[in-house]
């Protein structure tokens, strides 16, 4: 097989994994299809030479909705989550965050008109599911704390820390919901405000 031809195939496969993950993750339900960890391997989800953005941003794509897969399928295969399963899933969201190209944070995007509208508010989406999985995060946390195997008693000032999390992230969110409407981007049955 030509490389070109295994490039394409592995974008393909990466589509579908996105696919896969962001479908189960906003449903918060998975699927019966088994995903091994190594195949979700964030190392596994690149290719090799990504230069062009929209391949970098399809890739950041599917390492976020990676990561809010794993954080449902371990607050669904536990009781309840321990401080080490929330310090886990909180070190893995912030180095996805400080990883993120620098093209694709929101304060470099007012800074470069040659990027396309349409590629802009794909990584407006990019940013969303990062806001969605720090609320995801804190919503797992807070039904943890309600249900008899709470394992974070003690751990008060992990839960506060999550609650600004959250509310630094609800508040970004709505920025980006007034960029989008300014810029046209929300239509009547936008799936991203439903």
């Amino acid at each position: 097989m030509e490389r070109s031809e295994w490039t394409e195939l592995r974008k393909t496969w990466r589509v579908l994994i996105f696919l896969e993950t962001w479908l189960s993750s906003t449903l918060g339900y998975v699927s019966g299809l088994q995903i091994s960890k190594e195949l979700l391997n964030v190392k596994n989800l690149e290719i090799e030479g990504e230069s062009d953005l929209e391949e970098k941003v399809t890739t950041e794509m599917i390492k976020i909705a990676v990561i809010k897969f794993d954080m449902l399928r371990l607050s669904l295969s536990f009781k309840g989550l321990s401080a080490l399963m929330v310090g886990t899933i909180t070190k893995d969201l912030q180095y996805w965050h400080q990883n993120l190209p620098s093209e694709m944070r929101l304060s470099e995007l007012d800074n470069n008109p040659k990027i396309s509208d349409e590629l802009r508010r794909t990584i407006y989406y990019v940013n969303f599911l990062y806001s969605g999985a720090q609320i995801m995060l804190l919503r797992r946390v807070l039904q943890s704390l309600h249900e008899r195997s709470n394992l974070l008693t003690g751990s008060e000032t992990v839960v506060e820390e999550l609650i600004s999390q959250a509310k630094a992230a609800a508040r970004e969110s709505a920025k980006l919901f007034g960029r989008l409407y300014v810029e046209g981007g929300i239509i009547q049955r936008c799936w991203i405000c439903m």
